[in-house]
């Protein structure tokens, strides 16, 4: 009687783990906190117990085990990515990942080296 017991309760307990559980959300790479250097980056990880999963508040989808891989473009400087997990309680889990992207000039004029406000007139220029 007593091992039928703890045989029963231990299937109770794991049939009513993800209940317990609730949803969750882990975060691969990029590390949070990290420097990027390219503005095209993945962002990887894997979401368990989850109805839904969303990215900066757009849905996306997993593989059979709760796997995501999303592209995504930083702007220059402080990024913040928020992925947001719900579970079919209703209940739900945000994580966020903090970024800075580390924009190099690559030859693009800087708005200081342009040539705005020229004050040449068309016969100055050749026109």
């Amino acid at each position: 009687m007593g091992i039928a017991f703890f045989v029963i309760a231990g299937f109770t307990y794991l049939k009513m783990q993800n209940f317990l559980e609730g949803p969750r959300i882990e975060i691969f790479s990029p590390e949070n906190g990290s420097t990027i250097t390219n503005s095209f980056f993945n962002i990887t990880g894997q979401a368990r117990n989850i109805s839904f999963l969303y990215l900066n508040d757009g849905q996306i989808f997993v593989d059979e085990e709760g796997n995501f891989s999303e592209s995504l473009l930083a702007y220059p400087g402080y990024n913040i990515i928020t992925l947001r997990a719900r579970d079919k309680f209703e209940r739900e889990i945000t994580e966020s990942l903090e970024i800075v992207f580390d924009a190099p000039n690559n030859g693009v004029l800087l708005l200081e080296d342009s040539v705005v406000g020229a004050t040449s007139t068309p016969e100055e220029s050749g026109l």
